[in-house]
């Protein structure tokens, strides 16, 4: 049996970003029994050098960012043996358009701001959940189910719809 899917959700105890992903994503998959967590607070392990944080600033080295470690980071462990890192990391030019779509948004709650700060991390997470899901051959029904995730799902869509919208505007 593949499932749960082993992740490693690198987080700090003061990130709102990290605390709303694991509530409305992360936290309801391993609920839902889809993944297994290991939580690692950066500033907690980093005081006391943990191997754990080697594999984020593995991360950090790999994409040239000018941070130490970087949160929230989400590594999930492919039952084959490969590890797939999921952070909220965007180029540039992709950053203004999710900024400015983030911006033009009336948001209701704090939380739906929350969420649509981590849009892509959210579409990429349930994304690859569900490529696993056809690739082991295990159903991802109860995904779609949860409102919690539904709720994501939703906030990051049209954030990224409108980011679209914005950037195919500019190339006309």
């Amino acid at each position: 049996m593949v499932l749960p899917i082993d992740t490693v959700f690198y987080y700090s105890a003061t990130c709102p970003y990290c605390r709303t992903f694991d509530t409305y994503v992360l936290g309801r998959l391993e609920l839902l029994g889809y993944v297994r967590v290991l939580r690692v607070d950066v500033e907690e392990e980093f005081i006391r050098d943990d191997p754990l944080i080697t594999m984020n600033k593995l991360f950090v080295d790999l994409t040239n960012t000018p941070y130490i470690v970087i949160t929230p980071l989400l590594v999930v462990r492919d039952p084959s043996g490969h590890e797939v890192y999921i952070a909220e990391y965007r180029s540039k030019s992709r950053e203004e358009f999710i900024k400015k779509a983030i911006e033009s948004i009336e948001w209701k709650t704090t939380t739906e701001y929350l969420l649509a700060s981590v849009c892509d991390m959210i579409v990429h997470t349930i994304g690859y959940i569900r490529f696993l899901a056809r690739k082991y051959i295990f159903s991802d029904d109860k995904i779609f189910a949860d409102p919690y995730i539904n709720k994501a799902l939703r906030v990051a869509k049209m954030v990224l719809d409108l980011a679209d919208r914005f950037a195919k505007a500019r190339e006309r």
